[in-house]
């Protein structure tokens, strides 16, 4: 049908955007159990993305095939006489501009004398970043795509970039970031290690730290200790509730 008067076409558009799922991956994987010379056993599994620019991600894992399911970077302690035990088995990622890089890390339970094999199962997804090189071409899936506007998917409010560098021996903050929403928001953050790879995306682990109130957001970081010093920079996005 030929348009007549475009003055009555209307497009809305939301005020907020949301984040762009550009991949998924999933594997299965077999963790052998470690020995207390060895102590830790690691399997990694690399997946190509072919983006030419790295992404941030998020990923869950199970170990006993999808009963419960933990973040990257979350252990499960293995409790019992004489004391837990709260090294035990880490999944956590990479993503560079080649590859996903997904690391399985088993450690020996010291506490309790024992090696535990373990069979894995992660689920990624890439997400696009704040600066992304473009044309980006998200990889296809046989999974349905939704996106419904009754749905309360996560507003970015607000993104942006600073950087986080604390010599050893120091302790230190990034800028002090204002949001002023007036409650405590979720976030996403990851870092770039300007001394390693400026390009390689990590994600927030036990360090560097987030210290988020309901009017800021800041980074911090303790290499008063064993710490060597960091150069990163921390790209971070503010999410609203509603």
């Amino acid at each position: 049908m030929a348009i007549t008067n475009p003055s009555n076409i209307y497009i809305d558009l939301p005020t907020y955007p949301n984040d762009q799922i550009i991949g998924v991956f999933t594997n299965t994987l077999s963790s052998p159990a470690p020995t207390l010379s060895g102590f830790v056993t690691t399997v990694n599994d690399v997946r190509a993305h072919g983006f030419g620019d790295s992404a941030y991600f998020e990923g869950i894992f199970t170990t006993d095939g999808g009963t419960t399911w933990n973040t990257f970077g979350s252990q499960t302690p293995i409790f019992g006489a004489p004391g837990p035990t709260f090294q035990t088995l880490n999944v956590s990622a990479t993503v560079d501009t080649s590859n996903v890089n997904v690391a399985i890390d088993n450690y020996y339970d010291l506490a309790h004398g024992a090696g535990y094999a373990y069979t894995v199962t992660y689920k990624i997804y890439l997400i696009a970043k704040n600066t992304m090189a473009k044309p980006i071409t998200p990889i296809k899936t046989s999974n349905k795509l939704l996106y419904a506007s009754e749905y309360n998917y996560q507003k970015i409010f607000m993104k942006g970039s600073v950087a986080l560098i604390v010599s050893a021996g120091t302790t230190g903050t990034s800028t002090l970031i204002t949001h002023n929403l007036g409650y405590v928001p979720k976030i996403r953050a990851y870092y770039y290690d300007l001394a390693t790879s400026s390009t390689t995306v990590h994600r927030f682990g036990q360090e560097p730290q987030t210290q988020i109130t309901a009017t800021t957001l800041q980074f911090y970081s303790d290499q008063s200790g064993f710490g060597l010093g960091i150069t990163y920079v921390i790209d971070y996005r503010i999410y609203l509730d509603t």
